[in-house]
């Protein structure tokens, strides 16, 4: 592997807007805590807010777009679908298909929905830096296999213990 293609980041690419300041902010930062490559803004109902979008949708392809409860209507608790929100929501989505139509739409019901809204559109394995400790231990284990035994045993040990709780 090249030096310029390991320094890559390899999470998956997410866009995401909410009405918040706030939350975005703190969405962004758990979201990159866990290895997203993750661009979440505050959007606004104007048309600004829709040239903010349309910009952020042409500077990278990504592989989901999370869309925030107030704006989708999802939060039905706290934040009510209005008129406005729908025909809010409506345009949203009409931006999104027409910029990034190969983007997956992801509902996101609140901030503490996010993770799990992602995985239920994408799978799983968002999650860039536990695929990148597994192939850290899996080169670990490789090339102490071949450096001597002992280290081999207690590295498939130790491993063994890491992902299957073996002792």
């Amino acid at each position: 592997m090249s030096p310029a293609s390991s320094s890559r980041p390899v999470g998956r690419r997410i866009l995401g807007f909410a009405k918040h300041r706030e939350i975005a902010a703190a969405v962004q930062e758990k979201l990159c805590s866990l290895g997203f490559q993750a661009t979440i803004f505050m959007l606004t109902n104007d048309e600004a807010g829709d040239a903010r979008l349309v910009a952020e949708l042409k500077r990278a392809e990504y592989d989901g777009v999370a869309i925030g409860g107030y704006i989708n209507g999802q939060d039905s608790v706290n934040f009510p679908a209005t008129e406005e929100t729908t025909v809010w929501f409506n345009r949203v989505l009409n931006i999104v298909h027409a910029n990034a139509p190969s983007s997956k739409i992801i509902l996101v019901r609140g901030p503490e929905d996010v993770v799990p809204a992602i995985e239920r559109v994408l799978g799983k394995a968002s999650y860039c830096r536990s695929l990148s400790f597994t192939r850290y231990a899996f080169e670990t284990y490789l090339r102490l296999l071949y450096e001597d035994r002992e280290s081999h045993a207690r590295t498939r040990n130790g491993i063994e213990s890491l992902f299957f709780g073996r002792e």
